[in-house]
């Protein structure tokens, strides 16, 4: 009916609880972390989406229906690297080129975009190169871009 223990037995299975216990919060951080990382890359898209819209609006509500057709929207699509690298490369691009929104479309250079976007840039202390695909002048400017690592800057 009574089952004796000796001090052996209890510290074996409180040592098992306590490596199960350390095993669990171990991997509910790893999960947490790579939920936390979706969000993160989530939330910039809809920020630029946010971005996107308000300047429309501004833009729309500014313009006569005679005039000519202008940039609404300057859009990045990185290729060659990770989901959050892309995401800083896209957003630190877009900033060079933020200036082009409300520009008529036929005032717009591509060479004066290529010429601004194209070379190192680092994200956290990594350099990358960034070499300009295709462009494209429309209502919205669309930059394809490919981007490849050139390891780890020393120089601030």
């Amino acid at each position: 009916m009574f089952t004796a223990y000796t001090r052996r037995d209890i510290a074996s299975r409180f040592a098992l609880v306590a490596l199960g216990a350390v095993l669990g919060a171990s991997l509910s951080v790893m999960l947490l972390s790579h939920e936390t990382d979706r969000l993160t890359l989530e939330n910039a898209d809809l920020m630029d989406q946010i971005e996107y819209l308000t300047n429309r609006v501004a833009l729309l509500s500014n313009r006569g229906p005679g005039s000519h057709p202008y940039v609404e929207a300057v859009e990045i699509i990185a290729s060659g690297v990770n989901d959050r690298t892309r995401s800083s490369v896209e957003q630190n691009l877009k900033e060079v080129l933020r200036h082009l929104i409300g520009e008529e479309i036929h005032r717009v250079n591509p060479g004066t975009i290529h010429q601004a976007i194209e070379g190192p840039i680092r994200i956290d202390g990594q350099e990358y190169a960034v070499e300009v695909d295709t462009i494209y002048v429309a209502p919205t400017v669309r930059v394809h871009v490919r981007v490849r690592s050139r390891g780890t800057s020393t120089s601030e």
